[in-house]
């Protein structure tokens, strides 16, 4: 329980505690931040604290008003929750917004140089390849004997590796994929993806990371503006020599970069500082030019100190105007932006607009810009044709619809003070974020919300909380500019759950299955994006606050067919389910064209959604965990920038399971 905060407050106050998920312990040293959130949107009004010893932690001196609770720094853990949602009133506490830490998995190998010597004070990176399940990034530095470790990582995740030192580097090693059974280590595909080695328990601590001097060039110091101070800054390293590409990185808060670029080669660097906390977008090396470096094959420099002076107030164009709401009231937090029309010097710029909805873009080359504004609570609004110099410039953003309204236990008619809310189409559609995704967690005393209702067919607002019933309310009818106010969404206590396993055909445990509940709509499970649960080392999974609407549970991974196995649900009394998967066919082959292989070509399988692939550079696809049956496999040539390019081929191939099947195309 948090601890007791005393009588006397000042402002409102959040206290919880950052627990391990696992033994419910408190996790000390663990960054707890509170987001102002101004006019819908995120504003620089952050204050953070350090979760103390036994884990609490309290957000004092917070000013009325809404915030997102975050946890920028979990330590060695993993958070792996969405932000919270939380309405501060004036001198009242909000307590009990605790958060779940993963203890995870420790990654650990060594650092070796390519004569097989250990490597000490490489900075190594340890990154998720993707955001799912959850985006994660641990720092670490090798020891004397070229050892590192990287904690916080979870069971599903692909993970990139990569070493660094001011002579070496090692290029991303992997991706690796977490975890099966100890000693069962073996080579795994993701459709679409290169090949991963899957980690078992006893191999995570045994990856070799070799680093080599590189072919390439890096180019590394920091950028300060002219007092001296370290500037968060884009930086361009623009080739003068022609047929060498060129490079960019952003600079970290202590005004750090690092910059690989091809050699041998001249570059100009230049130098764009983020304001507002916006990048002004300068590219193809705009900006302000910085230093001019020399690099002969294979060489790297380092110590680089670029100086950015601020003349943003007495040189270049502008564009100014105001944005507002359809009643002509000003719109402060909109994101301006300006896109060359002409492309003639590759250019965008943005801004943000201030309490009185005034913007000004400001650095502008002589051109014709489309300028537009975007805010999370408005529709978008476009101006074409608007010269460099433009004053007076008016957008006008309609508003979105919005639902608010409280959340009360159905039986006690008392509010539910912590739920989640998500706004998503009555069925779900490929395009959409899936449903466990899309869910936001709210923690208000008065059990109050308020949510955007995004543009998605048939729109309905579902609410759950530990220990009830998922509810829906229809927002079906709601047209654009509407504010639905006032309605009371009751929870019935006594959730509805689901625990089961995921097997092989041969009764063994199937770990890292995606695991999706369904009302049992054909294709329903086939929509992508993140599943309700991941099974874990022996197979099981628990889907919790399900919606009365689910009949059927899904299970899906890469090596295997999916599968599916139909559920009654009783409310408080999870469901037992067992789903049994079925070894997968694989489609592969080669696209060429008059004999020569097409790379970046995409390959499509029907009526399987979401099995697509692009060929190689030696113009080879692999599709794995393919049902048994029959499909046509369509191929189009790599995009040409313009939007997807229509079928140049058609194949119709008979899948068997557990074996490999070969469709060749020629054009």
């Amino acid at each position: 329980m948090p601890r007791n905060c005393g009588s006397v407050l000042t402002g409102g106050v959040v206290t919880g505690m950052a627990l391990d998920q696992t033994t419910r312990e408190g996790v000390g040293d663990v960054q707890v931040q509170a987001q102002r959130m101004l006019d819908g949107t995120w504003s620089d009004i952050k204050k953070s604290v350090v979760s103390e010893e036994d884990g609490a932690y309290r957000l004092s001196g917070l000013a009325p008003g809404e915030y997102e609770l975050s946890v920028p720094d979990a330590g060695d853990y993993a958070w792996m929750g969405a932000p919270f949602r939380i309405r501060v009133a004036s001198e009242a506490l909000v307590s009990g917004v605790d958060v779940l830490l993963d203890p995870g998995l420790e990654l650990g190998g060594t650092v070796v140089d390519e004569r097989n010597q250990p490597v000490s004070g490489a900075r190594v990176l340890c990154m998720t390849e993707s955001s799912f399940p959850s985006s994660r990034y641990a720092r670490t530095v090798s020891d004397d004997a070229g050892r590192f470790k990287c904690r916080g990582f979870t069971r599903g995740q692909r993970i990139l590796l990569r070493a660094t030192t001011p002579d070496l580097e090692s290029g991303y090693v992997g991706p690796f994929a977490l975890l099966l059974p100890v000693g069962e280590g073996r080579r795994a595909v993701r459709v679409g993806a290169p090949e991963a080695t899957v980690l078992s328990k006893d191999q995570l601590d045994s990856i070799t990371i070799v680093a080599k001097s590189p072919a390439d060039g890096i180019l590394s110091g920091t950028v300060v503006d002219q007092t001296g101070k370290p500037l968060v800054a884009f930086i361009n390293a623009t080739s003068l020599v022609p047929g060498v590409g060129d490079g960019g990185a952003r600079s970290d808060a202590d005004g750090a970069f690092a910059i690989t670029v091809a050699t041998p080669g001249e570059y100009e660097l230049t130098v764009a500082p983020r304001t507002d906390t916006i990048f002004p977008g300068v590219f193809w090396g705009l900006g302000q030019s910085a230093q001019t470096v020399k690099l002969r094959k294979g060489q790297s420099r380092t110590g680089l100190r670029l100086v950015y002076t601020d003349t943003s107030d007495d040189t270049g164009i502008t564009i100014g105007g105001v944005v507002t709401d359809g009643r002509g009231a000003p719109i402060a937090g909109a994101t301006v932006s300006a896109s060359d029309e002409l492309q003639a010097v590759g250019m965008i710029v943005q801004a943000r607009s201030n309490p009185d909805g005034a913007f000004e873009l400001k650095n502008l080359a002589q051109s014709s810009f489309e300028v537009s504004a975007a805010h999370r609570d408005y529709f978008v609004a476009r101006i074409e044709g608007v010269r460099a110099g433009a004053q007076g410039i008016k957008l006008v953003l309609l508003a979105k619809p919005r639902v608010e309204g409280q959340v009360v236990n159905a039986s006690s008619r008392q509010p539910i003070t912590a739920f989640e809310l998500a706004v998503q189409p009555v069925k779900p559609i490929p395009s959409y974020s899936p449903p466990d995704q899309s869910f936001q967690w709210i923690a208000d005393p008065k059990g109050q919300f308020s949510s955007i209702i995004p543009e998605v067919p048939d729109p309905v607002l579902r609410v759950r909380a530990p220990g009830y019933e998922t509810a829906e309310y229809d927002l079906s009818t709601v047209g654009a500019g509407q504010v639905v106010q006032g309605i009371v969404v009751a929870l019935n206590p006594g959730a509805l759950s689901v625990e089961g396993t995921v097997t092989d055909a041969s009764g063994g445990p199937v770990a890292g299955a995606s695991v999706y509940a369904t009302d049992g709509l054909e294709g329903r499970a086939q929509t992508g994006g993140s599943p309700g649960a991941v099974s874990d080392q022996d197979g099981r999974f628990t889907l919790q606050a399900l919606s009365e609407s689910v009949r059927e549970i899904v299970a899906i991974h890469s090596d295997y067919a999916p599968g599916s196995s139909p559920v009654e649900l009783q409310p408080g009394q999870p469901a037992q389910v067992s789903i049994a998967l079925a070894p997968g066919g694989v489609l592969e082959g080669t696209v060429r064209e008059g004999g020569r292989p097409v790379s970046g070509a995409t390959l499509s399988v029907f009526p399987r959604a979401g099995s697509r692939v692009e060929t190689g550079d030696d113009g080879r696809y692999r599709i794995s965990g393919l049902p048994a049956g029959e499909f046509t496999v369509m191929v189009r040539y790599p995009s040409d920038g313009l939007g997807e390019r229509p079928p140049v081929g058609e194949g119709n191939v008979t899948i068997e399971p557990g074996r490999a099947t070969e469709l060749d195309f020629d054009m």
